[in-house]
């Protein structure tokens, strides 16, 4: 046989997951007295008109988890009564607490009846003993002790995250919307301490997202030409419609091609519109689809397909040998 493999390797595009809008009323720099002639002071800068954008998976105690994440300043320090000499200023240690809106251990932002649980997570970028790590602070559940710092210059000291977290799970019972919670922030400082009140708004847009993509190897013969098809699942929250495009490249509009060292070999790719009939695409040509799934992976199915088709006489004259191409496949809510 003159040719022996084609290969196509299948690759998937993860869109934007949703947006989380912080509007908080947090305080300017805030001081109290203290005994002896001084002030202790505390401040947040960063937070407020923050755009937070929960977008990447991560595998976490084995469950699949998106987040996003924000880092701000955060300063607490004594000094001398009325003395605004910076050299005369000390960090003063401090604890972060949380409380809010809840449904048992899951902190909660709603939308009407609908709710959305998600995990409220803090690090501080240099804690009083051990390493700077994620900690869940909650109404009974204090951070560990952070060094504290005088100004945002003054980093890791100054530095401070929050991190939301969702179960993927999650998503495919959650419609799209404006979610919104209110919560509250304390920062702690020895027997006194800083307070805030915090609402947060998510905005919450069609989720999509395709699973189940497996690399091809192009075996299959029939009318003079090699076909394959590959299986595999694309949900849209609410089950909505969707729109699906393909390029052989990261380029949307990159050709189709399946290329060794030395040459390449065109290919036609065949999109699915409503998970059985089959479409020819050009690259970065939409297709417009109807039969997406409410469960994230289909639960365990597939609901669509692709099909690759590579003619005989555009293999006719090419040297033997192992041709393979990278094919991209974005979809995005109609």
């Amino acid at each position: 046989m003159l040719y022996d493999v084609f290969s196509i390797a299948l690759k998937r595009f993860p869109l934007i997951v949703f947006t989380l809008w912080i509007t908080p009323s947090l305080a300017a720099l805030e001081c109290a007295s203290l005994s002896g002639n001084s002030e202790r002071c505390t401040d947040v800068i960063g937070m407020d008109n923050q755009e937070i954008t929960i977008q990447t998976e991560e595998i976490i105690n084995n469950s699949s988890v998106i987040y996003g994440e924000q880092q701000y300043c955060i300063l607490s320090y004594t000094k001398p009564s009325g003395n605004s000499n910076v050299n005369a200023w000390s960090r003063l240690p401090f604890d972060v607490q949380v409380d809010g809106d809840r449904d048992g251990n899951d902190f909660v932002l709603s939308n009407g009846s609908n709710t959305l649980p998600v995990a409220f997570k803090w690090r501080g970028g240099a804690p009083v003993n051990g390493a700077s790590i994620w900690e869940e602070p909650g109404p009974g559940n204090l951070t560990s002790d952070q060094q504290g710092a005088t100004s945002c210059d003054e980093q890791p000291f100054s530095q401070a995250w929050v991190r939301f977290e969702l179960l993927s799970s999650e998503l495919q019972g959650v419609l799209p919307g404006s979610y919104s919670g209110n919560f509250s922030v304390d920062i702690g400082q020895d027997s006194t301490g800083y307070h805030s009140d915090v609402n947060f708004t998510v905005n919450l847009p069609t989720l999509v997202k395709i699973s189940g993509l497996d690399d091809m190897v192009l075996t299959g013969r029939g009318n003079n030409r090699y076909r394959q098809e590959e299986p595999f699942c694309v949900f849209v929250s609410g089950g909505g419609d969707y729109r699906i495009r393909a390029s052989g490249g990261a380029g949307s509009t990159e050709p189709f091609l399946l290329s060794n060292s030395n040459d390449s070999i065109p290919y036609r790719v065949r999109l699915s519109s409503n998970g059985s009939n089959l479409n020819t695409v050009d690259p970065g040509e939409w297709l417009d689809a109807t039969n997406s799934s409410t469960s994230l992976n289909c639960n365990g199915g597939t609901n669509t397909k692709v099909r690759i088709v590579v003619l005989d006489s555009w293999i006719n004259g090419k040297p033997a040998g192992v041709y393979k191409g990278t094919l991209y496949l974005t979809v995005e809510p109609s």
